[in-house]
């Protein structure tokens, strides 16, 4: 607090602050000059403002000559006051003389001379739009520092909040990622453990007539008795890997993989075989049942027109199967669905009921297929890479021989009488 205008210019600041000995604490009171200050910075930041500080007016340094007190220069009297707490020992020139100050008498010596002249300290009065300025230059400084420190700390806590986020996020990423997999192995083992099976469309389903009308477009005096869709998950799968397969690699290779698949091929079965594909899908070990002719596969024909050549002399099979295969009302006219769906492969049950399957074949790459040949023939010999499949006729393919057992998948059974 203090006040009665000693100290320096205490009176000045003597009605603002006083201490308060029932609450142990510094309260503020200003005066007409300082509204404007309380005005502008507020109580908040006044009560942190530091009084002692402001209430230590300037000081100046003097020395007493011959015409009294005179002022030190401004950097002397700085250097003095700094030097003045710790009584440190500097000098400093005027002109062609060097001085330095001895503290204990508080004098100056002429280092050329040794003439000693007593020197002081004086307080400068300061006014109270003086000490308002200060006051509020301490607190913008204070507020400054204050606001620089909550940016700080809204970037920290911006920082963590994004940190958060982002493992939040990535939490939540590996959790969906978890589940899916979780998902996948969940539907690869219900794959696994799951029976193959059929079931019959609906004749008024749109599937079902799909189907019929493929059938009935090529065997004339078709009755169809009932359609069933083929379910096995895990030849499916295996199908649409060898699929995949094989539509990547002729996409490599710059080839056009437009006829790569077959979706609606025909194989012709007896009963007791169409149960068998139903459960293990085509195998090659049943290939010579019925035909031979353009390879040693499973044989399945498409829904257009082909023509089925003689082989040639040196390739004649000595079974009666091929003369059944070839035995057909015009070569120019017989139709896949026809070829498949004759007594020779669709064998009748002995209620007259024949069966046929709707296959999709990744027939790939063909080369003209030969009586009994084991493997295509050699399509890369760099590579020893072969063809996919084998056919009846390269211009106008109607018969596909298949050599690999997840090269076709079943995906109807049709039951007709004809």
């Amino acid at each position: 607090g203090g006040g009665g205008g000693g100290g320096g210019g205490g009176g000045v600041w003597g009605t603002i602050v006083h201490f308060n000995a029932s609450t142990s604490q510094h309260e503020i009171t200003w005066d007409d000059s300082m509204c404007g200050l309380a005005s502008t910075v507020g109580l908040e930041d006044l009560s942190s403002f530091d009084w002692n500080s402001a209430h230590r007016a300037p000081v100046q340094w003097q020395c007493e000559t011959y015409k009294g007190w005179v002022d030190f220069d401004a950097d002397i009297s700085e250097k003095l006051q700094a030097a003045h707490a710790d009584q440190t020992c500097i000098t400093w020139r005027l002109g062609t003389h060097s001085y330095h100050v001895n503290w204990e008498f508080m004098v100056q010596i002429n280092d050329q001379t040794s003439r000693e002249r007593p020197i002081r300290r004086q307080y400068l009065r300061t006014t109270s739009k003086v000490c308002s300025e200060m006051a509020l230059a301490a607190v913008q400084a204070a507020k400054r520092e204050k606001d620089a420190a909550e940016a700080k700390a809204n970037k920290l806590r911006a920082s963590l909040a994004a940190a958060e986020a982002r493992a939040a996020e990535e939490a939540e990423s590996a959790r969906v990622a978890n589940a899916k997999e979780s998902a996948r192995a969940a539907a690869e083992a219900a794959e696994a453990s799951a029976q193959p099976s059929k079931h019959p469309l609906a004749p008024t389903s749109e599937e079902y007539n799909q189907v019929a009308t493929g059938v009935l477009e090529t065997v004339p005096g078709c009755k169809i008795l009932c359609v069933y869709k083929i379910n096995h998950p895990k030849h499916r799968r295996a199908y649409k890997l060898f699929e995949d397969s094989l539509l990547a690699k002729g996409r490599q290779s710059g080839r056009n993989v437009s006829k790569y698949v077959q979706p609606r091929l025909y194989h012709g079965t007896d009963e007791s075989t169409a149960d068998l594909i139903i459960r293990d899908g085509f195998d090659r070990s049943f290939c010579g049942k019925n035909a031979t002719a353009y390879g040693k596969g499973v044989y399945f024909g498409k829904r257009y027109h082909f023509h089925c050549p003689q082989p040639e002399s040196n390739h004649s099979p000595p079974n009666h199967a091929l003369n059944l295969l070839l035995r057909t009302p015009s070569p120019l006219q017989a139709r896949d669905a026809a070829y498949s769906a004759s007594s020779t492969y669709s064998v009748p049950d002995a209620r007259g009921v024949r069966r046929m399957f709707q296959v999709r074949v990744a027939v790939g790459e063909w080369c003209l297929g030969k009586y009994a040949m084991k493997v295509p023939d050699v399509r890369v010999q760099s590579t020893n890479e072969r063809y996919e499949s084998t056919v009846n006729d390269m211009h106008n393919p109607g018969i596909w021989v298949a050599y690999k057992d997840s090269q076709a998948l079943p995906e109807y059974l049709i039951e007709f009488k004809k």
